[in-house]
């Protein structure tokens, strides 16, 4: 069994971003993103920037940054620019911020997908509601531990994987500028907890 690591990247909501003003040569001066622009749109209301190594859109009221590689080293880079961000811009009165993590699960040679069970109410199992169809079994579940709620949805994928979709959601709206950058330098930890709940249900190895 392996796991892949396949997304990882950072939204945040905010009452009046500033797109106007992150041009490539201020990303750059302001160490956010140093890389050269494969593409890039300014204008006062959008900026939508891609390189080799990430990604980044941001309008008046949200800015999405996006990894394109899978490893420790994006996940910094993620972390980097989101606690420079928020020091550059401190009365933007953050309302919240998403870490998005989805990593895949496959099956090895010789291997079965772990299978995902499902209850409801009193019924252990669902197969004799739908005992003329194939069925696959997925679920949301939703874990609040302070500064997030966790909302992981697990789903099997056509190509005979099992995806495993984390959102945490920190509601940042009644926070100090020095607690949102808290909460996003933690963005390893939480990478981590991902990783660590991925292979500790299907028993799998990390990649």
């Amino acid at each position: 069994m392996q796991t892949t690591l396949t997304r990882a990247d950072v939204v945040i909501l905010a009452a009046a971003h500033s797109p106007g003003t992150l041009s490539p040569a201020w990303l750059r001066d302001n160490e956010l993103i140093v890389d050269e622009a494969q593409q890039f749109v300014h204008t006062p209301d959008l900026t939508l920037f891609e390189s080799d190594t990430c990604s980044l859109i941001v309008d008046k009221e949200r800015l999405q940054i996006t990894a394109k590689r899978r490893d420790s080293d994006a996940i910094n880079g993620l972390r980097d620019f989101c606690v420079k961000y928020v020091t550059l811009f401190p009365n933007l009165s953050y309302r919240a911020f998403g870490v998005n993590l989805s990593w895949s699960v496959t099956p090895g040679e010789g291997e079965s997908l772990p299978q995902v069970s499902l209850g409801f109410g009193a019924v252990s199992d669902l197969a004799s509601a739908f005992a003329d169809h194939e069925l696959s079994y997925g679920g949301i579940i939703y874990a609040k531990k302070e500064p997030y709620l966790l909302r992981l949805t697990i789903q099997p994928e056509e190509d005979m994987s099992l995806a495993y979709l984390f959102n945490y959601h920190h509601d940042t709206s009644r926070l100090g500028t020095e607690q949102v950058v808290a909460q996003m330098d933690a963005l390893n930890s939480l990478y981590g907890h991902s990783a660590t709940i991925v292979e500790k249900t299907s028993g799998a190895g990390g990649a």
